[in-house]
């Protein structure tokens, strides 16, 4: 009896362990290829986007093609950035425009070049491309200040500079800036918080935003089902899920 209780109880084990390993296999072909192009605001929300990923027991294979102060057009100057873009059949590409070249009329036709770019090379394998929506710099762009001299109106001129490529090239344009506008504007502190020291790179609390923006839009998920609130207070937490619910 002892030496039969055994070998039920291995054969249980085996179908335990197998069952385990297809689990792991099912879910590794069914994560998402996403690829990432931009510069450091897209890297240094990296960290957030996992951990948001983590906890939401969402799996993403993510690949970034991302390298400071580059603009879309110097990336598409590397033959090996074009290789890694047809590498693959990828479930989406975001795209990260340099944080200035959107607002500016004078450099958008640029911008607009690059989209066309790469719209061609994904257009074959009609992959859903999303437009990563910065942010204005929190004092103004201050390299432009006759132009733009606030956040108000640097994030205008950008929201204009994203509707128009994502109309022209009939992108997706992540509601990121939308939720920064609606942060701004409805708790200033929390709103200056968003920023490092230098006013422009996304703290932790900036890189949740645009975590939450391509996590729920990816996965068509409803900002008021997350439970993952990274570095934000409950109370901060509550607050970008109630604006998110009204913007995405």
């Amino acid at each position: 009896m002892t030496k039969l209780l055994k070998v039920i109880t291995g054969i249980r084990f085996q179908r335990i362990a197998a069952i385990s390993v297809f689990l792991c296999l099912n879910l590794s072909v069914l994560a998402k290829d996403v690829l990432f192009i931009g510069n450091s605001y897209t890297g240094q929300s990296r960290q957030t986007i996992q951990e948001m990923l983590d906890a939401e027991n969402c799996e993403w294979n993510m690949t970034f093609m991302k390298r400071g102060s580059f603009t879309l057009a110097r990336h598409l100057q590397n033959p090996q950035n074009i290789e890694l873009m047809k590498s693959k059949r990828w479930d989406a590409v975001i795209l990260q425009e340099q944080g200035q070249t959107p607002a500016y009329p004078n450099l958008r036709e640029g911008y607009f070049s690059s989209l066309k770019k790469i719209q061609e090379i994904f257009k074959e394998n009609k992959t859903p491309i999303y437009l990563f929506t910065s942010w204005g710099k929190r004092d103004g762009d201050k390299v432009n200040i006759r132009h733009a001299p606030t956040y108000e109106k640097m994030q205008s001129m950008l929201d204009e500079g994203f509707a128009a490529g994502a109309k022209r090239h009939k992108m997706i344009a992540l509601p990121l800036n939308k939720l920064w506008r609606a942060v701004m504007a409805s708790n200033k502190e929390l709103g200056q918080e968003l920023y490092k020291r230098d006013g422009s790179h996304p703290s932790a609390k900036g890189a949740y935003l645009v975590a939450l923006s391509t996590f729920c839009i990816l996965e068509n998920e409803k900002p008021a089902d997350i439970e993952f609130r990274g570095q934000l207070t409950e109370e901060e937490f509550t607050l970008i899920k109630k604006l998110a619910e009204k913007v995405f």
